[in-house]
């Protein structure tokens, strides 16, 4: 079980230092630092990680185990996005089942979609990206060519979805894909998308935030259509929650727990100013309940050997849900 720290490390959870970019990481703002980590599913020896350089950009790169040890040296640089801000940098990496890399990207920080980034998809700001992370040609990755834009006429190869405010976690369970966007300061969200890659979704901000109009009083949620013409259907949450219940979603896992058979497929997600734990079932939200209160600053959750849920605060806390019987 490795934990990940802001700071640009990856301990083991006996506090063991696992690999080390302390200098490469900027970590200077809250919402800065070292900030994913995914190992490949055919491969345990190849990891990547998602973090922001000094400077303050996003870097995706790959890494190697070298004789089982997570080797600093390795690294190869996928890609690289300008930040123009230090705030909402997105984070999380994760593989799908469909063996492609997804990148949540931030749209881009400040306050209310400043930098326009939202709703244009031409820029891997406020979007999903969808990579396989094999070289191809002169580039350091492969385009999948089922992406949405993969032939680049009306958006960047690279995008899944546009329409992020800041997806500080997301999961898959199967192929349904959980996402919790942080709002802005009314509403915090957790969406499900299920399906065909190749449909480019599009999750409404700043048209809305959850599913309240945003930027005007009166906004069309049925679609949204991009600078170009571009018609999307826009998803709305699946939950939704106040402000000032919590203040910053932060996205979870879907329980399957052997320990907790009334729970399995369950999702759970928290809030880093709530501290609470709550969850629903399945893509249409049904069951929704509150689990645990009073954890402090949540800042990611995970999965241990045994396939109990693991609980991650800010502070260091590491917690797991266990059954009470």
């Amino acid at each position: 079980l490795l934990v990940v720290e802001k700071r640009g490390r990856i301990l083991g959870i006996d506090g063991g230092v696992r690999f080390d970019i302390d200098a490469r990481v900027g970590s200077g703002s809250n919402e800065q630092g070292l900030l994913g980590l995914a190992f490949h599913p055919n491969d345990p020896n190849r990891f990547y990680v998602n973090y922001t350089k000094t400077g303050g950009d996003t870097i995706i790169s790959e890494f190697q185990r070298v004789d089982g040890v997570m080797d600093a040296s390795t690294e190869r640089v996928l890609l690289e996005v300008s930040q123009p801000a230090s705030n909402h940098n997105g984070g999380n990496v994760v593989f799908g089942p469909d063996g492609m890399l997804y990148v949540g990207m931030g749209d881009g920080g400040a306050a209310n979609d400043r930098f326009g980034n939202g709703q244009d998809p031409f820029t891997l700001l406020g979007s999903m990206l969808r990579l396989d992370p094999a070289p191809s040609g002169d580039l350091p990755y492969t385009v999948p060519a089922d992406n949405p834009f993969a032939d680049g006429a009306d958006g960047d190869p690279l995008i899944y979805a546009i329409g992020l405010r800041n997806p500080w976690r997301f999961t898959f369970d199967g192929d349904v894909l959980y996402v919790a966007d942080v709002g802005q300061g009314q509403w915090e969200e957790v969406s499900v998308v299920l399906g065909d890659p190749s449909v480019a979704n599009n999750f409404g901000w700043p048209v809305l935030e959850g599913s309240h109009c945003f930027t005007t009083s009166n906004c069309d949620r049925s679609a949204g259509t991009t600078p170009d013409g571009f018609l999307f259907d826009m998803i709305e949450p699946v939950v939704e929650y106040p402000h000032p219940e919590g203040c910053s979603v932060t996205g979870g896992v879907v329980m399957h727990d052997p320990a907790i058979p009334e729970l399995d497929g369950f999702y759970v997600y928290g809030d880093y100013c709530g501290g609470f734990v709550r969850g629903f079932f399945g893509p249409s939200g049904e069951g929704a309940a509150e689990l645990l209160t009073g954890l402090g600053n949540i800042s990611s959750f995970g999965v241990d050997t045994d396939g109990s849920v693991v609980v991650v605060t800010l502070g260091g806390s590491i917690w797991r849900i266990v059954p009470v019987r």
